[in-house]
């Protein structure tokens, strides 16, 4: 299922844009299985998303994610870029031999089909 909706905001704010009721979302599935996906667009720019789960993580029926990887390097920046079919939760980079480097985003989830740089 997958609804559009149309908001504005007011900068500095906090208020409830839209709701849907939590039973009429999942009728009858599996919360084990169920994700709800968010994303925020500013202008058509993608500004935002958000990953809710119906379960604790230790009860979600998660397949092997098959994350794809490329790695390049430009003017001595190297940049890891991932794909995935399928939901990936807590996904985590770290280099086999440099204990000094990090990753600014790490720990993140990421939803099938969507590429992360």
């Amino acid at each position: 299922m997958e609804q559009k909706t149309n908001i504005t905001a007011k900068a500095n704010s906090s208020a409830v844009q839209h709701s849907i009721a939590v039973t009429a979302l999942l009728k009858d599935a599996d919360t084990s299985r169920v994700i709800f996906y968010t994303k925020l667009l500013k202008n058509g720019q993608f500004a935002g998303d958000n990953v809710f789960y119906f379960a604790k993580p230790k009860s979600l029926a998660l397949a092997d994610p098959c994350i794809r990887t490329e790695v390049s390097e430009s003017n001595g920046v190297i940049s890891v870029t991932l794909h995935t079919t399928k939901l990936a939760k807590n996904v985590f980079l770290f280099p086999d031999s440099d204990n000094t480097s990090h990753f600014g985003d790490n720990y993140f989830d990421m939803v099938p089909d969507e590429k992360k740089q």
